[in-house]
């Protein structure tokens, strides 16, 4: 497995920064809709321009999995989200202009619509055993927001998207396979380098910390609250906002955040292997 060198310029982010700046996407066609289940698919005809259109089987493979990956949160959260969700897939040499990136993908949370960068690069997720161009990060978005309310924190909205995905960025194997960094990873290279946030910092700082630092710590935070007091409790803490954070997480949980929060970091500084 390849180490994680924790720098500032990380090969081929899968998402970058997601929002609902409806302002910033040029929705104009030609499109091509191919719908399965919850999901319709929007991509460009072949031969729209240079860097190349998704063709069928990669459009199946994407209908696909999108699809798994709505039954997977809802699976992992508690939730029942049966809403239709839109994904508009940019052509990456046209998702600069068009969508204001061309390294992943932002999530339009009141619309329902995902609009990303297709670079037709296949990546491994070693946690799902799945090939996919996309991932979770996005549909974490869209489902989390629709069904819990708007994210109160970064941490926790990130956070999420993060711990379901299970991932951040990726790197070309020996055989220039794409695979997917876990977020294990990410923190296993933290310890080793003393870089590990407290959740507090991560919490109340949040824009202080470049993203290859924020994004899995958020991440893998979460999914260890998840694991510790289920989703019904942290779902609740998901739309609590960053000054009354502590106060409801002890209402809700019944724990002092600030001893949480030690249990957590001598956790991850003591375990000989993360899970």
């Amino acid at each position: 497995m390849k180490k994680v060198k924790l720098i500032t310029l990380v090969w081929c982010l899968s998402f970058l920064y997601s929002c609902n700046k409806e302002e910033l996407v040029d929705f104009d066609g030609p499109w091509i809709k191919n719908e399965s289940a919850q999901v319709t698919l929007y991509t460009r005809p072949a031969d729209y321009s240079v860097s190349g259109s998704p063709n069928e089987e990669q459009i199946r493979l994407i209908l696909q999995n999108q699809n798994n990956f709505i039954k997977v949160i809802n699976d992992t959260l508690g939730l029942n989200y049966n809403g239709k969700v839109s994904i508009y897939l940019y052509n990456y040499d046209e998702a600069l202009e068009k969508i204001g990136i061309n390294g992943g993908g932002r999530a339009l949370t009141d619309k329902q619509v995902i609009c990303y960068a297709f670079d037709g690069k296949l990546m491994y997720y070693s946690n799902w055993k799945i090939s996919d161009f996309m991932g979770l990060h996005e549909m974490v978005h869209i489902v989390s927001i629709s069904q819990l309310g708007k994210g109160g924190t970064r941490l926790m909205t990130e956070g999420y998207a993060v711990a379901i995905d299970g991932s951040y960025a990726a790197y070309k194997d020996k055989d220039g396979n794409m695979i997917r960094y876990l977020i294990t990873e990410w923190i296993d290279a933290s310890v080793k380098a003393n870089k590990v946030y407290s959740p507090s910092e991560l919490l109340l700082n949040p824009d202080n910390f470049p993203e290859e630092v924020f994004y899995p710590q958020s991440g893998y935070f979460v999914n260890w609250l998840l694991n510790k007091f289920g989703s019904t409790k942290i779902n609740q803490l998901f739309t609590s906002k960053r000054e009354h954070f502590k106060t409801d997480f002890y209402n809700i949980t019944g724990t002092n955040f600030n001893e949480i929060e030690e249990e957590y970091l001598n956790y991850i500084k003591h375990s000989e292997k993360l899970k």
